[in-house]
């Protein structure tokens, strides 16, 4: 009777250190991870922001933006060219800003998240003139101020090189602009107001949206095959083709209206 009483002591002793043992790795391993995670060398996915801090960076001029994962966009126009960037002090050596061939490329190599708040990382960029602006971001891409860029072009869109690109950013943007060229097949949304003399909304796939009923412009050409709904405001003419379930909703009737019907989405005057 002793020897199973000692026998099953020993078995319930053994089975404790083994689960102080597991639960002791545990916590080692966790504080190892967590270990450093207040500094810019800590592991990416637990690594603390930091305090907020801006650093500018000095680049060759640039007319186009690539914005890639985990970073707003601010976009001001002014006479000299500026790239500022706003995020925590342990992050910032993990943003990269370059210029190839006139374009400015901006990346947050930092994008695994575990213990910090999403958005953190903002670039402000001030320039005389832009042409043409990628989202690739998931976060807004936004305008401070009225853009009076000539010639505009917005993309988010991964035709060419699928999955290469996010496409579900959104854009929200004042302009006052000669011509605007939209082309998106993801899930972005773009809120659009002032004026254009010419523009091309190119919805080609899934269900992104363009809500411009603030946006005054001349003459608008639509290609929509996106789900959702196309919002616009032309004065002149409105042309194109509707080819699926989204419809275009216009807040006026132009003089020259020459808008195909191919499936069910219609062209509606509102």
């Amino acid at each position: 009777m002793s020897n199973n009483i000692n026998i099953e002591f020993c078995k319930r002793t053994l089975k404790l250190f083994r689960t102080t043992f597991v639960l002791g790795s545990f916590s080692a391993a966790v504080l190892f991870l967590f270990a450093g995670c207040d500094s810019d060398s800590g592991w990416d996915c637990t690594q603390k922001a930091g305090n907020i801090v801006e650093t500018e960076f000095t680049v060759q001029p640039f007319t186009k933006i690539l914005v890639w994962e985990r970073i707003k966009l601010f976009v001001k126009q002014g006479e000299e060219q500026k790239v500022v960037v706003e995020t925590g002090e342990n992050l910032m050596s993990d943003i990269e800003v370059s210029v190839t061939d006139g374009k400015l490329e901006i990346h947050n190599n930092n994008g695994c998240n575990l213990v910090r708040d999403y958005g953190l990382t903002k670039v402000y960029i001030t320039s005389p003139n832009i042409t043409e602006i990628r989202s690739s971001t998931g976060l807004a891409v936004e305008s401070i101020g009225v853009l009076r860029y000539p010639s505009l072009t917005l993309l988010s869109e991964d035709q060419l090189n699928e999955d290469e690109y996010h496409t579900d950013g959104d854009f929200k943007m004042e302009l006052e602009a000669q011509s605007l060229n939209i082309v998106a097949n993801g899930l972005s949304k773009f809120y659009l107001s002032g004026t254009v003399n010419s523009a091309s909304f190119g919805l080609y796939a899934s269900d992104c949206r363009i809500y411009s009923e603030d946006l005054i412009v001349q003459n608008l050409y639509v290609f929509h095959r996106s789900t959702g709904d196309i919002v616009v405001n032309p004065q002149q003419k409105i042309r194109g083709k509707i080819v699926s379930l989204g419809n275009v909703i216009s807040k006026t009737r132009p003089p020259v209206v020459e808008v195909e019907e191919l499936y069910r989405g219609k062209l509606i005057f509102e």
